[in-house]
Order: structure tokens, then C-alpha cells, then sequence
């Protein structure tokens, strides 16, 4: 029987253990401060080629023998989707209804942070809340506030640097209201699910996509199901963007593997536009790519 004051956490692990481990220790003080809710947290290998397995395995023994904190790890590297979504099934076995997916290269640095977004995704009847992300000091927008239309990802991607300067006004106005609204998705680092609403056949991702465009696929599902997905800015969580994916592949095979993700996303998911659109829309981001390299290369 799921119980709610289980909260499950999983945390997806490749190569970078001392991030996992840090991850660690700051849940554990976390949850020492909790008398409310069980923090229970799955980190899943994804068959990482280095010790990662048992330097974290070893962590576990020698400084949290007695917390409900769990090492999955798998035979091979099926990507974020595959390997989330074994965390979740994992969680769902130990009594969880409300689990978090978080990367291991954030930080939380608010004791109430669980409490307050329990509280948000039970008061909002949500199936998905996200916190705020504060990244490089300041506090990002959600994933996408509205569902992207066929004009909007054509606009955004040709006009790339006018859409940055929308958004860093936009940026400026949501670190000073900080209210809470309904989106169509969030950031995929750190974001809480309820499993009654959320997942389809035990999954919440599609295992198809090794990388990227999860968030959005996602969001589509929930808005498809008509299941509301939040932004909650009042609490937040510290994130070093990109810094594991950054290691591991460079920028031609991040854009690559985007694309990739982003075809499945137009293929299976927006059926309603046409194969004209979605060639115009695929065209639009190999212009995206290239004014994010010049805009790389000015930095």
C-alpha cells in the first residue's frame, strides 16, 4: 500500500559520483530535520564505465547505514528516460506516491524545500510541480509556460537572440513576483511527480529518448491526460546546468542527440502538425544551433 508520507527521490548517476555523493550528504542533513515525511532515494547507475558503483556503495555503508537510501545500479546505459524511469518503479515498490526526479548536480539549501513542494502539488491537485532553478545566481523561467505552437518554435529558434532578451526581461519580473502559475513544462533537474496521476503503465518518461526534450514530451502527455503541471518559484534549488551532460559529449553531439529527441517529440506526440511544418521546424533548429555557437564563441 503507497503511503504518503514516503517521499521518494531518484537520482541518476554516469561516472559522476563525487556529485552523487554530495547529493547525498545534503539529503541526509535534510532529512534529519524532518519528522514529518521519509526521504527515501533511489540513485541509479547507468552502468557507468568507472568505480562509480562501488565508491558510491561504499558511501552508503560507511556514513548512511541506517537511512533509506538505495543503489540500482543497471546492466547498461539506456539513457535518462530508461534510467528514471527504474528508479521510479523501484520507488513505487517501496510504498512512494509522490516522487522527485533530481539530477545529481543540485543543490538544496532550504530544510523546508520537501514540505513546500508537497504542500504545492497537493494544494494545486497537480500531477507534476517544479521548484524554481537558480542557476549561475539567478532564478530561470519555466521549461515553457504555454504549449508551443508551430509559429512560436519557428520564431523562437530564427530569432534566437531577440527571444533571449524577452526572456531576461521576463527573468527579471518572475525573481521579483515569485507566484506561482500553471505551465506546460518544467525543468527536467528537479521536479516532483504524483504517481496516481503522472505515470502511464508505470513509467513517466519514454524510453526511446536517451537524452533531452523528456521535460517537454512530458508536458504534452500531462496536457493530453488534461493534468496540470506547476511552477513553483517560492522554493528553489541550486543547479550546475549541463555540467555532467558537458563531460561526456561535446556541442555537435548534444545538438545531434536534441534533435533526435526533439523528431520523436513531433512525430508521436503533435500529430496535428503538418510534415511541411515540422521540415520548417527541424530547419529552425540547425539555425538555433548556429546562433548558440556564435553567441558561445562572444563569451
Amino acid at each position: 500500500m503507497i503511503e504518503k508520507n514516503k517521499i521518494g527521490i531518484v537520482v541518476l548517476n554516469y561516472q559522476s559520483y563525487n556529485d552523487t555523493i554530495k547529493l547525498l550528504k545534503n539529503l541526509s542533513e535534510i532529512n534529519q530535520n524532518l519528522d514529518d515525511m521519509d526521504l527515501f532515494t533511489c540513485v541509479v547507475d547507468n552502468s557507468s564505465p568507472n568505480d562509480s558503483v562501488e565508491l558510491i556503495e561504499k558511501e552508503l555503508i560507511n556514513s548512511y547505514p541506517n537511512e533509506p537510501f538505495f543503489l540500482l545500479p543497471l546492466k547498461n546505459n539506456l539513457g535518462y528516460s530508461t534510467g528514471n524511469n527504474a528508479g521510479i518503479k523501484f520507488l513505487i515498490k517501496k510504498g512512494c506516491r509522490y516522487i522527485f526526479i533530481m539530477n545529481n548536480d543540485i543543490e538544496i539549501d532550504n530544510n523546508n524545500f520537501f514540505r513546500d513542494m508537497l504542500k504545492s502539488i497537493k494544494h494545486n491537485k497537480a500531477a507534476l510541480v517544479g521548484p524554481g532553478i537558480i542557476q549561475k545566481g539567478r532564478m530561470e523561467l519555466p521549461l515553457k509556460k504555454n504549449r508551443p505552437s508551430f509559429m512560436g518554435i519557428v520564431f523562437e529558434n530564427f530569432f534566437l537572440p531577440i527571444k533571449i532578451l524577452i526572456n531576461k526581461y521576463k527573468r527579471r519580473n518572475l525573481t521579483i513576483k515569485s507566484e506561482t502559475m500553471k505551465v506546460y513544462s518544467v525543468s527536467g533537474c528537479c521536479f516532483l511527480v504524483d504517481a496516481y496521476k503522472a505515470l502511464d503503465n508505470g513509467k513517466l518518461f519514454d524510453d526511446r529518448l536517451f537524452l533531452y526534450e523528456e521535460e517537454t514530451i512530458l508536458g504534452e502527455r500531462m496536457f493530453q491526460k488534461e493534468q496540470s503541471v506547476f511552477f513553483e518559484p517560492s522554493t528553489s534549488v541550486i543547479h550546475a546546468h549541463g555540467a555532467t551532460i558537458k563531460k561526456h559529449y561535446d556541442k555537435k553531439r548534444q545538438d545531434k542527440i536534441k534533435d533526435e529527441s526533439f523528431q520523436i517529440y513531433l512525430d508521436d506526440y503533435r500529430k496535428g502538425f503538418s510534415n511541411v511544418q515540422k521540415k520548417i521546424i527541424m530547419f529552425s533548429r540547425k539555425v538555433r544551433w548556429k546562433y548558440e555557437q556564435m553567441i558561445a564563441g562572444l563569451k
